[in-house]
């Protein structure tokens, strides 16, 4: 294994996890990013892996649409790519590794201007004074904490 595919299972295996423990009655529940609600971003999560997969020429995996289940849908592509947050709507534990924080935040600051767009990241928030690493990260991407 690299220390790639290493931190991928890490995180697919955290995401689905968290996935799997949202309540029924929460998938409609609207995110902290203004107009998704938990399963828009498993949605997102769905398509975004399979266009990945198409970069290197394989097709995604065929399994439940996400409107009919969220739950069951969003861990087949991860579990491809092994292969090859709706929790803070949720109510569950958000907190990220801090080693994935200080590292998805060093990448993201170099491409700032870039990310500024419509439909991906708004402008950058002011953290709070006593702001943790992945406050500081979320505030950066726009998002209010």
């Amino acid at each position: 294994m690299t220390e790639i595919s290493d931190r991928y299972r890490r995180r697919a295996g955290a995401m689905t996890e968290r996935i799997a423990g949202v309540a029924d009655d929460a998938w409609g529940v609207t995110t902290p990013c203004e107009g998704w609600t938990a399963t828009d971003v498993v949605q997102h999560l769905v398509d975004t892996t399979g266009m990945f997969l198409g970069f290197v020429g394989q097709d995604p995996p065929v399994g439940p649409a996400v409107a009919d289940d969220p739950a069951g849908a969003s861990p087949l592509p991860a579990r491809r790519c092994r292969r090859s947050s709706p929790t803070r709507a949720t109510g569950q534990d958000e907190r990220m590794d801090p080693y994935d924080v200080e590292r998805v935040h060093a990448a993201m600051a170099t491409m700032d201007d870039k990310l500024r767009t419509p439909g991906a990241f708004g402008s950058e928030v002011e953290p709070p004074p006593d702001a943790d690493a992945q406050t500081r990260l979320l505030c950066f991407l726009g998002r209010s904490v």
